[in-house]
């Protein structure tokens, strides 16, 4: 560790003719040996404490790292204006356990996690924005949670509440599931069993029934089952999210509506009630136009973190080490 003194020559560039300075090669070969040495100690330190520490001890390290460079992100995060915001749960332990995540839907980030789904924690997800940001928020989608929707409306009585559309096709497809059950049922007390193994075809989507892969499927539909009357009304509403204008796809609505009620399958006329008591907020997807499809991606990564988590022993670091891979957060080293 001794001290080198070499002096630095200028020299002249032919054809921009400007001067830069030049570093004498004996100290450039200095340097490169110093660098070597280095890095060679700490590969050597590397494998010789590599192989003495447990797998469930390296994951703890790597949690750690995580946590600590999470926390100099988040002290280095700036308060950014977000126009759409996205609030969701997710499933965070064994039993009923939650977490609430605020998502930047345009920024493609999560902004704050807490634990638990109450309003109370709903509002405090929504604390952690600043009085500018609160201001500037114009939409947020969620689901039908009725603790996110109080929340929501007293902390951004400005910005307009999004249904998401996602969670409105689990409702309709949960009512033709129901009636599919309960058809399935009546026809195997007569000896039938048309119905039976065919869950999935009725969930997924059938765009072109004259497609190859939509034979088994046609020839069900073809049936005139209950089943199939359910799932032609959670085909139409589809078209509902194609309108861009508020009047057009109110009209859309109205129709649907009055012919889902005369429907005589209960679960569906369920699944229109419930769409009828929530319509404002279904409605707002015309002019906002924002999903929490978004959301649901980071709720992917969000698993694969809580999978690694063993090296996790609470709550407050597991929320770091979540804003750590989903937050873009600032991790340079100023």
């Amino acid at each position: 560790s001794g001290k080198v003194e070499a002096e630095i020559q200028r020299a002249r560039a032919l054809k921009t003719r400007s001067f830069f300075d030049v570093v004498p090669a004996e100290i450039t070969q200095l340097l490169q040996a110093w660098f070597c040495k280095e890095r060679q100690a700490i590969l050597s330190d590397f494998e010789a404490n590599y192989h003495h520490v447990t797998d469930d001890q390296r994951l703890e390290r790597s949690a750690e790292a995580g946590t600590m460079w999470g926390k100099r992100g988040l002290l280095r995060r700036k308060h950014e204006p977000m126009k759409h915001l996205g609030m969701d749960e997710k499933a965070v332990g064994r039993g009923h356990h939650y977490a609430t995540l605020l998502n930047d839907l345009d920024g493609g980030r999560v902004w704050e996690v807490v634990q638990g789904r109450s309003q109370q924690d709903a509002d405090e997800v929504c604390k952690s924005l600043s009085a500018q940001q609160r201001a500037q928020v114009e939409a947020v989608a969620m689901d039908m949670w009725p603790a996110y929707l109080k929340s929501v409306k007293q902390a951004l009585p400005q910005a307009a509440i999004v249904h998401d559309r996602y969670h409105i096709a689990a409702h309709l497809n949960a009512a033709v599931d129901k009636v599919r059950k309960s058809e399935h049922r009546a026809l195997m007390e007569q000896g039938e069993d048309i119905l039976k193994g065919t869950k999935y075809e009725w969930l997924r989507r059938h765009p072109d029934l004259r497609r190859s892969e939509a034979a088994v499927f046609r020839l069900l539909h073809k049936l005139n089952l209950k089943t199939s009357r359910a799932w032609r009304y959670k085909e139409d509403f589809d078209g509902f999210w194609h309108y861009r204008l508020k009047g057009a796809a109110t009209r859309f609505f109205k129709d649907w509506y009055a012919s889902a009620i005369r429907s005589r399958l209960e679960p569906v006329k369920a699944a229109a009630r419930m769409i009828k008591s929530h319509f404002a907020e279904v409605l707002n997807y015309i002019e906002h136009r924002i999903t929490n499809a978004a959301s649901e991606g980071l709720n992917s990564i969000v698993q694969l973190i809580k999978a690694k988590a063993r090296g996790l022993p609470n709550f407050k670091n597991f929320r770091t080490r979540i804003l750590f891979f989903c937050g873009k957060l600032n991790m340079l080293t100023a």
